[in-house]
């Protein structure tokens, strides 16, 4: 895994899917934090949801009160 500069079509800033693009994130980071001997846990998950309307940000409102 190249985490200093990834480029041809290893580059995940062309993927098509925001999971690969953050897996790829999350794993550089920590990577480079455990050399330098910083520890931290990352959160489990993220929701990946795009709201494209109001009904869809109500329902996406309402699951993060319950989820917090």
């Amino acid at each position: 895994m190249e985490c200093d500069g990834a480029t041809g079509l290893k580059n995940p800033m062309l993927s098509d899917g925001l999971s690969k693009i953050i897996r790829w994130y999350k794993a550089c980071v920590s990577l480079k934090s455990h050399k330098i001997h910083v520890d931290f846990i990352w959160q489990a998950r993220f929701r990946d949801h795009i709201i494209r309307n109001d009904e869809s940000f109500q329902k996406s409102k309402n699951i993060s009160s319950i989820i917090l």
